[in-house]
């Protein structure tokens, strides 16, 4: 894990990572694979969001990465987030 990186440590055997660019240009084609496979679970259900909008937005900071990895720092889950102001 790098600097840039936020680990967030639970009781349970895995824990969240945010991942920020350019740290996400490290991951191999496994990797990168292994997350996409998650995320488009995911898009199933959101009818507006696709991978490929949500990887762009995590690079231009948009957006959040979050990788659930276990306790050997294998990928198990993977989640993107965002922050929306609304004004008031």
């Amino acid at each position: 894990m790098t600097a840039s990186q936020t680990r967030i440590e639970s009781s349970a055997p895995c824990s969240w990572v945010e991942i920020k660019y350019p740290d996400i240009s490290a991951f191999d084609r496994d990797e990168w694979l292994k997350i996409a496979r998650i995320l488009k679970k995911a898009t199933r259900y959101s009818p507006d969001a696709d991978i490929v909008s949500a990887m762009q937005d995590v690079r231009s900071g948009d957006a959040q990465l979050w990788c659930l990895v276990d306790e050997d720092d294998e990928l198990a889950g993977a989640i993107v987030t965002r922050v929306v102001e609304y004004m008031n």
